[in-house]
């Protein structure tokens, strides 16, 4: 049986992105050598049109990615199979595609047409802007998750460590002081 193991791969190869692809090769190397690993990189093309006749307000019709685009999202895959090959995954078991459109959209259809086995997305951490973005335009791997057929993996950068304290107490007879020092 071909087993085939999806990952989509941002732009510009986030810390992310390049998480996901560590710790999906480092399982992959050591529990199934014989998977397929199918890298997508999705151009997002959207176009919005002002109202024109035969036409609603903010209708979406889709564009075409720039050569300069379809470069980058190739080299982008490029390096992407690169880091897989040094988790043990050999080149000849990575292929790279590029598609053109919504990103959660152009992902799960590429996964039903190549009949993989589940996908792996990555995810942004919390942050501010993150979830500003979420809440404007929404969450790719969230969409992901919603319109895929197969187990979607969503992977996250884990959270940075919290520098270490000392705790330093004073006791008084009234009355008790704690005081944490951060350890730089």
């Amino acid at each position: 049986m071909n087993k085939c193991i999806m990952l989509a791969i941002d732009t510009d190869l986030s810390p992310t992105t390049q998480h996901a692809l560590i710790s999906i090769g480092a399982f992959l190397e050591q529990v199934a050598p014989s998977i397929r690993v199918l890298l997508v990189n999705v151009i997002p093309i959207t176009q919005v049109v002002p109202a024109q006749p035969g036409m609603y307000i903010g209708q979406i019709l889709p564009g075409a990615a720039t050569v300069a685009q379809r470069e980058h999202a190739e080299a982008t895959l490029y390096k992407a199979r690169l880091i897989l090959a040094q988790q043990g995954i050999p080149m000849s078991k990575s292929e790279g595609i590029v598609r053109e459109g919504l990103p959660a959209d152009e992902i799960t259809r590429t996964a039903r047409e190549f009949q993989a086995s589940f996908i792996v997305v990555g995810r942004h951490n919390d942050t501010f802007k993150q979830k500003i973005r979420r809440l404007l335009i929404g969450s790719t791997s969230q969409r992901v998750m919603q319109l895929s057929t197969c187990p979607v993996y969503v992977a996250m950068l884990p959270p940075p460590p919290k520098p270490a304290t000392w705790s330093i107490g004073i006791k008084q007879p009234s009355k008790s002081i704690w005081m944490n020092i951060p350890l730089h």
